[in-house]
């Protein structure tokens, strides 16, 4: 119990609203449900600041983290380009609203990314005679989902604008 109240005691105090907001964002996400389109984009770019933040703290050698975390956001965006989770039912664009099919992705896909970069926080917190080996971890992690969110965006936008300036019947699925 101890070390637990240690961890508590010495995670940044955003920590725990960020982990609240993606929990309320992806259980909201498990019904179908309507929202404006900058709303959808708030979780894409949580992910995609801490991602490049991430890689602007590093303290490894430039080269190592331009090289990581390239790779790394560029496995990110083909495994978003290959399995889309973006299932969109119907565009408002007079109105910037969006309608989307209900799916826990979004949960456990934030959760999950949220939960590796904490890990490897307190890891290195823990063991800081591994720092530079989960600073590489680390930067994949951001990498990929920084590159992975990229990608969502873009197909957020592709969808968006080729859907018909009117709203289409809430049935209709949309895809890229």
């Amino acid at each position: 119990m101890n070390t637990i109240l240690r961890f508590a005691y010495n995670t940044p105090w955003w920590v725990a609203p960020l982990f609240a907001l993606l929990v309320v964002m992806g259980i909201i996400q498990l019904r179908n449900n309507r929202a404006h389109w900058l709303r959808l984009m708030g979780a894409p770019a949580v992910f995609i600041v801490w991602g490049l933040a991430s890689a602007l703290a590093s303290r490894l050698p430039a080269f190592e983290v331009l090289g990581a975390w390239t790779i790394a956001a560029a496995l990110g965006a083909m495994l978003s380009w290959r399995y889309p989770t973006l299932r969109v039912l119907a565009v408002d664009r007079q109105r910037g609203l969006i309608s989307l099919a209900g799916s826990a992705v979004p949960l456990l896909r934030n959760l999950s990314i949220f939960v590796l970069r904490y890990a490897i926080a307190a890891t290195m917190a823990i063991r800081p005679d591994h720092a530079d080996a989960l600073g590489l971890c680390n930067l994949a992690v951001s990498g990929a989902s920084a590159g992975y969110f990229i990608a969502w965006a873009a197909q957020f936008a592709l969808v968006y604008r080729s859907a018909p300036a009117a709203a289409p019947a809430t049935s209709e699925i949309l895809t890229r």
